[in-house]
């Protein structure tokens, strides 16, 4: 996580160190999890999970795609656009980790 500039613990804040703030920190310790976002050294947004896993913190880090994809490229159906396109729906996204969630719903909303 240190490589990322994300620190856990209450230490002074430097412009490439991102703590917790005593919310988040609460949350973490309360949940054992928390999810929040950040950006990397390039300035690429990452959605973040730290954890607890086997007595020690981990975390999670995911690039979140700057350009949308099509949905032809993602290898969706065309229906899937369609549904997207009508006002006022649900739209639920599930699948593991990594498999695009985030990708769907940014490309469905514009």
């Amino acid at each position: 996580m240190e490589r990322y500039g994300v620190s856990l613990r209450r230490t002074p804040g430097t412009s490439s160190t991102r703590s917790l703030n005593d919310d988040q920190r609460k949350r973490f310790e309360i949940n054992q999890q928390l999810d929040f976002r950040l950006r990397d050294p390039e300035r690429r947004p990452l959605r973040v999970n730290c954890y607890f896993q086997r007595g020690s913190i981990s975390a999670a880090f995911r690039h979140i795609p700057t350009e949308i994809a099509s949905l032809e490229s993602l290898g969706l159906p065309k229906v899937l656009e369609e549904f997207a396109r009508k006002p006022s729906r649900v739209r639920p996204f599930t699948g593991p980790t990594g498999s695009g969630k985030s990708t769907r719903w940014r490309r469905s909303s514009t």
